[in-house]
């Protein structure tokens, strides 16, 4: 990879030609891609995070929900504590 960022041997990695970024490999094949565990305190999102169709882990919201797939803004599957 020439002209790109590599810091602390692949630890981050930016791709000039893809504008791809990795953390944990030299290669990404993906806008972000990370190997290995990734940690949080709040909730990840899968599409939109207001959007009409969203899956979304942990956080709990007010709704206390571990996992929810949204469809239309209405929740399709959730799963609870």
């Amino acid at each position: 990879m020439t002209n790109g960022l590599n810091f602390d041997n692949n630890t981050f990695v930016i791709d000039p030609n893809s504008g791809y970024v990795g953390i944990g490999t030299a290669a990404p094949i993906e806008k972000l891609q990370v190997v290995g565990n990734i940690g949080g305190t709040n909730s990840i999102y899968v599409g939109s995070v207001t959007g009409s169709y969203r899956a979304g882990l942990g956080g709990g919201g007010s709704n206390g929900n571990l996992f929810a797939f949204n469809s239309s803004a209405i929740q399709q599957v959730f799963i609870t504590s």
